[in-house]
C-alpha cells in the first residue's frame, strides 16, 4: 500500500483534509476506533481531528516495522 492510496481512502471517509479516529478506523477496516491509536499517537491535532497527510505517513512508518 502506498501513501497516496491511504490518503485517498481516508479522504473518502472525511469531507476535508482532516480525519477523526472513527473515520481512520473505518478507512482501515477496524470496528473499534481505539484500534488505530497506534497510528495516531504523537500526531498533532486540531480538536479531535488529524491531518490526513500526517496520518498516512504514520501508517506507512508503523507498518514498515
Amino acid at each position: 500500500m502506498i501513501r497516496a492510496d491511504i490518503e485517498t481512502s481516508l479522504r473518502k471517509q472525511s469531507s476535508s483534509d482532516f480525519v477523526n479516529r472513527s473515520e481512520v478506523a473505518k478507512a482501515l477496516g477496524y470496528k473499534d476506533p481505539h484500534s488505530v491509536d497506534k497510528y495516531l499517537r504523537g500526531l498533532g491535532r486540531i480538536g479531535n481531528r488529524y491531518l490526513i497527510r500526517e496520518v498516512a505517513e504514520r501508517i506507512m512508518e508503523v507498518e514498515r516495522c
